[in-house]
């Protein structure tokens, strides 16, 4: 390189790239409304994943996600403190770890022993 030459190097972002980003954005912004989030929920994996881990994702979209194929949704899902009791009991059994790891666990374990999955004999032995 001869002396004086200067190197300019330019980044140009995609308006794509840019939208995409923004969508992440609001997907794990706690402020989004719970309706926004279930229209964010399905636009793709990666936007579903982010809006299974937001806490103010309603019980409904999640168990909306609780159907999907993809056990990163479905592991963000359990995790979640708005899952549904029906969502809970589908993937309870499936992801015991992450269930254990829900803060509502404790809440439900205070509230109400008569919950019916809570007294399934079967789901507490396959998280043991």
């Amino acid at each position: 390189m001869q002396k004086g030459t200067e190197i300019h190097l330019f980044y140009v972002k995609s308006p794509m790239a840019e939208i995409s980003l923004n969508l992440e954005q609001e997907a794990i912004n706690e402020n989004t409304s719970p309706e926004r989030l279930g229209e964010l929920a399905q636009t793709n994996d990666t936007l579903a994943y982010l809006v299974a881990k937001n806490p103010n994702t309603n019980p409904e979209t999640l168990t909306k996600l609780a159907k999907s194929e993809n056990s990163d949704i479905l592991k963000a899902v359990i995790k979640n403190p708005n899952i549904s009791d029906e969502a809970i009991l589908k993937l309870g059994i499936q992801f015991p770890q992450e269930f254990n790891e829900n803060p509502i666990l404790d809440l439900y374990l205070l509230e109400d022993g008569e919950i019916a999955w809570l007294s399934d004999e079967a789901f507490w032995l396959t998280l043991a």
